[in-house]
């Protein structure tokens, strides 16, 4: 979903996609360019999925950083989605990333905190500025600045908040009761 979300505000020339398992990754690209009516190939490392690309979308449930700080191109956007809590840590970026970001957002700066996620860790620890962290909420209202210059790394790290999980159970459930495809318990 979230390469379609770009897909419909940017222009893509290509897409390259990596994950561990080569069937998923082939079967993925094979889809999205299906779908997306662009070249979407698949890479056999994230390093080759990452170099030379504007913009990174992360969704894994690593513990240990699949991105590296040193091969970011000045003026990429990240979107990490992996999201950890006090017990199942996560961390998709490594530190240098989060050093190297001049702009970091997130949905919920309550969620981050409650839920001490990798990015309120790496506040906790001096790794970045917490005055540095902005709700996108206010990127979107004009409250906040967004890249003030073409070469700025910009870091979106998208964590769910509870209502939305619940708006979406519900819809699906509004979507599926009457449809026959589920089964009640």
């Amino acid at each position: 979903m979230q390469l379609k979300a770009v897909a419909a505000v940017r222009s893509l020339a290509s897409v390259v996609v990596f994950s561990p398992n080569a069937a998923h990754r082939d079967e993925f690209a094979k889809k999205m360019s299906a779908e997306l009516q662009l070249e979407v190939k698949a890479a056999n490392n994230a390093e080759a999925a990452t170099n030379g690309v504007d913009i990174v979308i992360m969704a894994t449930n690593s513990k240990t950083p699949v991105l590296d700080g040193n091969r970011l191109a000045e003026g990429i956007h990240i979107t990490s989605i992996a999201n950890g809590d006090k017990t199942r840590t996560r961390q998709e970026v490594d530190e240098l990333t989060l050093r190297r970001a001049q702009r970091i957002f997130v949905t919920s700066k309550e969620t981050v905190e409650t839920n001490q996620s990798d990015l309120f860790r790496a506040a906790r620890d001096g790794i970045i500025a917490w005055d540095n962290v902005h709700e996108i909420s206010r990127l979107i209202l004009g409250n906040v600045d967004g890249r003030r210059n073409d070469g700025e790394i910009t870091l979106f790290k998208l964590q769910g908040t509870g209502m939305m999980d619940v708006a979406v159970g519900l819809r699906a459930y509004e979507l599926l009761k009457d449809s026959g495809l589920v089964q009640r318990l």
